[in-house]
């Protein structure tokens, strides 16, 4: 067990940061998944339409469903993002 300090006031022996909810309770970041349950199933194979074999089979597990699920998204926003710096680029004198 790990001995506090004599000079901390209570204070500052419980300042360690905690995510709080509302007034009264405290959440446990453990607690929450990493990953919300989502109601619809993620179709890999229309996300990847140039993928070569069955992505749904390769990786059956919701978890990698949605990251590679948001992978996509995020590589689309890069991409729409990048396009308008060069257009942006463009219009400069």
């Amino acid at each position: 067990m790990e001995e506090k300090s004599q000079n901390e006031t209570p204070a500052e022996q419980d300042s360690a940061p905690q995510a709080v909810t509302d007034e009264n309770s405290v959440a446990d970041p453990a607690a929450q998944p990493a990953f919300p349950k989502q109601e619809e199933d993620i179709d890999l194979n229309t996300l990847y339409p140039d993928e070569d074999g069955d992505l749904n089979a390769l990786f059956p597990e919701r978890e990698i469903k949605t990251l590679l699920k948001k992978i996509q998204k995020n590589k689309k926003d890069l991409s729409r993002m990048k396009d308008r710096f060069v257009q942006d680029k463009d219009l400069m004198p």
